[in-house]
């Protein structure tokens, strides 16, 4: 679990932007795998995971328009980058391959899966909330807690109905 750290707003978007393409890639792969409803239910959240992530772009590219010239440079250097992102991996990602065909095979334990990524996603979101100090990142977080929240909701109700 991820404990409350203090990143910078550039660091806390770095991490979303993460969290947001790996939940696309998640999704997307499971919709291969399934069909009917939950197919659609599936590539309906890649695309707002998509959508998540730009708006999180355009933060970041407003915030660095502001800043002093080459203040995020170390966010691209390969370690800080591979360290950013590995600690989204490792929260929410790390318990099934969300790459292999083999993610979705079995719908209940995909669906099962997606609950728990979801809800991780969400305490992550909040720990990334109470770091934020620019009101706009936080009530951006808020409304993708919400968000996140609802995929929760939904694959609960799918769950109780296999």
């Amino acid at each position: 679990m991820m404990e409350k750290a203090n990143f910078n707003e550039l660091e806390l978007l770095t991490i979303a932007m993460a969290l947001e393409d790996q939940g696309m890639k998640f999704y997307q792969n499971g919709a291969k795998n399934t069909e009917g409803q939950l197919r659609q239910f599936l590539l309906d959240a890649a695309q707002q995971e998509k959508e998540h992530k730009e708006v999180f772009q355009g933060f970041y590219d407003n915030i660095v328009k502001n800043k002093p010239q080459n203040e995020d440079d170390y966010l691209f250097d390969p370690e800080v980058a591979s360290y950013l992102k590995a600690l989204t991996e490792k929260a929410v990602f790390d318990r099934t391959p969300f790459d292999s065909e083999e993610a979705f095979k079995d719908l209940k334990g995909s669906v099962s899966y997606a609950l728990k990524s979801e809800e991780l996603t969400v305490d992550i979101y909040s720990k990334l909330y109470e770091s934020a100090k620019r009101q706009d990142v936080k009530d951006l977080l808020e409304k993708l807690i919400k968000e996140e929240k609802g995929h929760a909701k939904y694959f609960e109700k799918i769950l109780k109905s296999l």
